[in-house]
């Protein structure tokens, strides 16, 4: 299963040429994982609020294939590329307004 989330590169998050610094990968890799999160259990801030569980995150990477531009609308599809006793990761993917891979 995959889930789906649309983010838009807006202007404050662009260099003079237009394009969005590389470590927005991970902020909007990260929001949509927030809202998978809450698209499965609208309860999230309660988690914040009485513990009950935590996933800390051990590890990121990202393979950057063209760039993001402002005004994009970028679709982020996030997986779960694997399941363990204790762990789990996740995939993803930025793609473009054409469906371009990027990153």
């Amino acid at each position: 299963m995959v889930f789906r989330y649309e983010v838009t590169v807006r202007f404050h998050e662009v260099d003079r040429a237009g394009i969005a610094f590389f470590g927005r990968v991970f902020e909007y890799c990260h929001i949509a994982f927030e809202e998978m999160l809450v698209a499965a259990d609208d309860s999230l801030r309660s988690v914040f609020e009485h513990g009950g569980w935590a996933m800390p995150l051990v590890h990121a990477e990202a393979d950057f294939k063209s760039p993001m531009m402002m005004g994009d609308k970028l679709v982020v599809e996030l997986s779960v590329d694997g399941l363990g006793e204790h762990s789990i990761s996740f995939g993803s993917s930025l793609k473009g307004p054409n469906g371009q891979l990027c990153a």
